[in-house]
């Protein structure tokens, strides 16, 4: 498009190549990040999505969007990969956004049409009552809660393709990318849910078991080393409060201690104690990874969180038996 940014950086540019693109010369910027691609536009084109914020790349002030938080070219593919469906969407007139929208609409859309026009004949301007993700200036997918999409079905037969596709590369941005890498860099992004949302996890667990396995395996490698650190600190702990236990009978502690009494209680409940949690721990470990595939640090997180409170609760329910178990031993040996 023909939007100057005062944003744009041209030293990251590379010399661009050319592409024959529906019969017309298209510049091509050689340098793109991995996850996405440029492709063509044409009649049969499954994976052609266009997804791209306008108003990033230029200077708008909040009365120039109208009440809209963006300004969003689409096509129909990024409204199926966002989840979009007829319903959702409702369409609106040029006459009934606010006048400086308007005019700002005016001012511009004409520079990137094909005819010239404002909204020429296969561009509609919708509203969406779901949320949707789309690349901004510095190739990062943002999400847009409230957006004034820009449709149209035939991008290539509604826009004036190479200035418009170029401007959008010189921005450093892409215009058409992959459905097929979309998810996948929507994901890096922490955006994966903004495309459909509900069979999105279960989708990505189904088509990753590899990675699934790797990431549990270090799952369960990460609590059996928690579990470790548990025994000890409960055994630290115990021996501790043992000890302090023992204090209460100062005539009976050589004899406690030199007949093995001591660690023969305090070992076998705390090594219970990270037996059951190993057990529990691996349990919640499959239903964490379902629930935060999208985030292994979340995973860690909660797997943290439960092994501390496990700690706590179990550790004082413990403590309190042996206090009743030492006390008796103590007796028996008076």
């Amino acid at each position: 498009m023909k939007i100057t940014s005062q944003r744009r950086n041209g030293s990251q540019l590379q010399r661009p190549s050319v592409l024959m693109m529906t019969g017309v010369c298209l510049d091509r910027q050689a340098y793109y990040p991995a996850e996405l691609a440029l492709i063509k536009d044409e009649e049969g084109e499954d994976n052609a999505v266009l997804s791209l914020i306008m108003d990033d790349q230029m200077q708008t002030s909040p009365a120039e969007l109208g009440g809209y938080d963006h300004i969003v070219f689409v096509n129909d593919q990024a409204l199926k990969l966002a989840g979009v469906s007829q319903q959702d969407l409702k369409e609106v007139a040029l006459t009934d956004l606010s006048a400086e929208c308007q005019n700002f609409l005016r001012r511009i859309l004409p520079l990137n049409t094909a005819k010239r026009q404002t909204v020429p004949k296969g561009m509609h301007l919708l509203t969406s009552r779901k949320k949707l993700a789309a690349l901004n200036e510095t190739q990062d997918f943002q999400l847009c809660r409230h957006p004034l999409l820009i449709y149209s079905k035939r991008p290539s037969q509604v826009y004036d393709m190479h200035d418009f596709l170029y401007s959008a590369l010189s921005t450093g941005n892409l215009f058409f990318i992959r459905s097929a890498k979309l998810i996948p860099a929507l994901k890096r992004r922490g955006l994966a849910k903004a495309y459909s949302p509900e069979p999105f996890r279960l989708k990505l667990i189904a088509q990753s078991k590899l990675s699934l396995a790797k990431l549990y395996l270090k799952s369960c490698l990460w609590q059996l080393l928690t579990c470790v650190l548990l025994l000890l600190l409960l055994v630290s702990v115990l021996n501790y409060q043992a000890s302090a236990w023992a204090q209460l009978n100062r005539a009976k502690l050589f004899a406690l201690f030199t007949s093995g009494y001591k660690w023969r209680i305090i070992l076998r409940p705390a090594a219970g104690a990270a037996a059951l949690a190993a057990v529990v721990c691996f349990l919640a470990a499959a239903v964490l990874l379902v629930l935060y595939a999208e985030s292994p640090a979340s995973l860690l997180l909660c797997q943290f969180s439960f092994i501390l409170l496990y700690t706590l609760i179990y550790g004082k329910l413990l403590s309190q038996k042996l206090k009743v178990e030492f006390k008796r031993m103590i007796g028996r040996k008076g």
